[in-house]
């Protein structure tokens, strides 16, 4: 399969890369994986890249390879990939440790996340093992690291489901 995208209004992008398994994206940047596991990236903000750049990019380049499934935060400012051998890795915005890295410092090139056994799914901040155990990290804000505490953890945790509890309900407005 040959992949065409229309790019930062210059015309028809033709991709170099065959065999697409997924398709992602960032805030302006691009993300695909092949059915080998390779991440290509290309776009307009180079802090999400992925390959340390610092410009931005119109035609794709291999950022990692051995990915399973490739996603982003809802916001689109950080991106995590699931590797074959189980590992998360994650880049970009490390906005209240949504990394999952131990920091809160922005990532231009993918780095592992902390602390986590083989995964079997991987989203933004929330993980389950190979065994089922969920863990979590990042924002904690409306109790979203079910620890009933609504501070950010840098690293992942194991959910404790004997904890879990609703304790209020947050509702977010946009204007």
């Amino acid at each position: 399969m040959r992949v065409s995208y229309q790019h930062l209004g210059k015309g028809a992008l033709r991709l170099p890369v065959r065999n697409v398994a997924q398709l992602a994206m960032s805030v302006e940047d691009k993300f695909l994986v092949t059915k080998t596991g390779d991440v290509y990236s290309w776009g307009r903000f180079p802090d999400y890249l992925g390959d340390g750049s610092t410009r931005p990019r119109s035609s794709p380049a291999r950022v990692m390879r051995g990915v399973r499934h490739l996603t982003s935060n809802p916001e689109g400012f950080s991106l995590f990939a699931l590797k074959t051998d189980g590992t998360a890795w994650a880049w970009g915005e490390n906005y209240n440790g949504a990394l999952g890295d131990g920091t809160t410092t922005a990532r231009r090139r993918p780095v592992r996340i902390q602390g986590l056994p083989a995964l079997r799914q991987l989203a933004a901040g929330t993980a389950i093992s190979t065994t089922g155990a969920v863990y979590v990290w990042g924002d904690g804000g409306c109790y979203m690291n079910g620890d009933g505490a609504q501070s950010p953890s840098l690293v992942p945790h194991p959910l404790d489901f004997s904890q879990a509890a609703v304790r209020e309900t947050c509702t977010y407005l946009f204007r």
